[in-house]
């Protein structure tokens, strides 16, 4: 029998329902790696990690999170972490039919978050001490017309060399990867601006999950 699972599924409630097996089965912990649109909590602690080792604090940041809320499950999955934190002001930067869904948005506020929603990249990230941004989660759009609308739509929520220079000397610009073919970073963006810190976001990614198993498995 396995020490743990890590389980990745396209289903929303996957890993609770994987997990209330598990413990009604006496059986191994699961972890999370990824369940459809809802959560991807290992990506999250990878991303708090980055933020706190390069800004040192979790506490009273403002976070540009854009530019699909709706599907991404790593920007549902960080703002639901930053409720965790005293005076984090959270600014959604999405088109309408990309914006947070309602139960996030009522987390948010049961948890004392300031939550903001704007269109206008620039004016998000001249007050943003994190840029957290993502790709458009074509494949969990299953309308074909919108999907068509909203991938020409995405083109006007590219991070460019305009938009990085606008951004605070210490700000980060964070994705959770891959980058898609649309650029939503451009290149000149990802080889020239000292605000990208995406590369070393991902190799953060295995010291975090090596903690997470050890957690786990230490007094098994």
């Amino acid at each position: 029998r396995p020490d743990v699972i890590v389980l990745r599924h396209d289903d929303d409630e996957s890993s609770e329902q994987a997990a209330c097996i598990s413990d009604q089965l006496d059986g191994p912990p699961i972890i999370n790696g990824g369940s459809g649109k809802k959560h991807h909590p290992t990506q999250a602690l990878l991303d708090i990690f980055t933020i706190q080792e390069r800004l040192g604090r979790l506490d009273n940041l403002t976070v540009a999170i854009g530019a699909d809320i709706l599907y991404s499950r790593t920007a549902r999955s960080l703002a639901y972490l930053f409720s965790k934190y005293q005076g984090v002001t959270l600014i959604f930067v999405a088109p309408p039919e990309l914006s947070p869904p309602p139960e996030l948005l009522a987390h948010l506020s049961e948890h004392g978050v300031n939550c903001e929603y704007t269109e206008d990249m620039k004016e998000a990230f001249q007050q943003a001490d994190v840029v957290y941004w993502g790709r458009l989660q074509t494949e969990r759009i299953t309308d074909s017309r919108l999907r068509a609308e909203l991938e020409t739509r995405y083109k006007d929520f590219t991070i460019g060399p305009d938009e990085a220079a606008v951004l605070q000397k210490h700000a980060l610009i964070m994705h959770p990867m891959p980058i898609s073919s649309n650029n939503e970073i451009m290149p000149e963006v990802k080889c020239k601006s000292p605000n990208y810190r995406v590369l070393e976001q991902a190799a953060n990614g295995l010291p975090v999950r090596m903690a997470l198993l050890w957690e786990l498995l230490k007094d098994r």
